[in-house]
């Protein structure tokens, strides 16, 4: 199910080679942690990481799954830099 809702960026950890754990609070769902595939490798992606600052206000979509920790970012939209 996709939900879209505001969050603040608290912090990321590397996850991979080219993977991080984005850790958000959410307007609606509270603390929340995602993962984001591939978003240190050299190509070009919707998502990069100086978009992920701590403290940013963002505007998320992305799946929400109630058996999962880990939720999948789907897009941003940046609302408030920081």
């Amino acid at each position: 199910m996709l939900a879209n809702t505001e969050a603040i960026i608290l912090g990321y950890i590397n996850y991979s080679e080219s993977s991080i754990i984005l850790r958000a609070y959410t307007k609606d769902f509270g603390y929340k942690s995602f993962i984001i595939r591939g978003i240190r490798t050299k190509k070009k992606k919707k998502i990069t990481l100086g978009q992920l600052q701590p403290l940013t206000i963002l505007d998320i979509e992305f799946n929400n799954s109630k058996n999962n920790n880990l939720s999948y970012l789907k897009s941003i939209k940046i609302i408030e830099t920081f």
